[in-house]
């Protein structure tokens, strides 16, 4: 059985529309990294150099920057799952292979290290 031209363009196409739409997710989860990561630089950095001279103003600046790096570690959880979300939906209908585990392992130790900064932070806070 022979296959037509037509047919053939349209594998390709799918083909290339599915490989889009993995890429397009990537670049999603690397977005919102990036946000995560401005925020848990943000935090520390209000937390580690901003001086005051009262103390209202340092356990605001705690507070603030505590906050902000939680918030970072909620959008490193986050996209990771929105990532496994979109490559489950992705695979059940195009069954392509991504890269789940790299995906995974980037955001375990993206949190990971936030908490021991925020660790780091508090405990040694002068």
């Amino acid at each position: 059985m022979e296959v037509d031209e037509s047919t053939l363009l349209a594998r390709e196409r799918t083909s290339l529309a599915t490989e889009r739409n993995r890429l397009a997710n990537e670049r999603t989860f690397l977005a919102w990294t990036r946000t995560g990561l401005a925020c848990v630089g943000g935090g520390l950095a209000i937390m580690r150099f901003l001086i005051f001279q009262t103390v209202t103003h340092q356990m605001m600046s705690q507070l603030v920057g505590g906050i902000l790096v939680v918030l970072g570690i909620a959008i490193f959880g986050l996209s990771l799952f929105d990532y496994r979300r979109t490559y489950k939906k992705l695979s059940v209908h195009n069954g392509f292979a991504g890269s789940v585990g790299a995906v995974s392992a980037i955001s375990f130790v993206l949190i990971a290290v936030s908490l021991v900064l925020l660790f780091i932070a508090f405990r040694f806070t002068g």
